[in-house]
């Protein structure tokens, strides 16, 4: 049981049977925990997966990367974590691709 810090109730909280997604690519890119990096032809990338979900399939909550500042400036940490354990209402629309060094 956690308290989730958007709704401010108490929620069964198990990481292992949900799918994770954020409204903002700065919590995916945050630190190395969601995004990792991949060489290309000498070149360095990170790579996320642009959703869309239908609503009302998934849970708002807070941060769980253990952030000590805020890392969007336009949302709360406390809702910049969504997740959802229902199958077949996300659907990929994009990727997202971003060069981080020539080396």
């Amino acid at each position: 049981m956690r308290i989730n810090e958007y709704t401010g109730r108490y929620e069964e909280f198990d990481p292992r049977m949900k799918i994770f997604f954020s409204p903002t690519i700065a919590y995916c890119n945050y630190g190395d925990v969601y995004m990792k990096s991949a060489r290309l032809n000498g070149k360095w990338y990170r790579f996320a997966l642009q959703l869309r979900v239908q609503p009302g399939t998934y849970s708002i909550g807070q941060e769980t990367v253990g952030a000590r500042s805020q890392i969007d400036p336009y949302m709360s940490n406390s809702e910049i974590e969504w997740y959802t354990s229902e199958l077949h209402t996300h659907v990929v629309t994009g990727v997202l691709i971003q060069k981080i060094s020539d080396m």
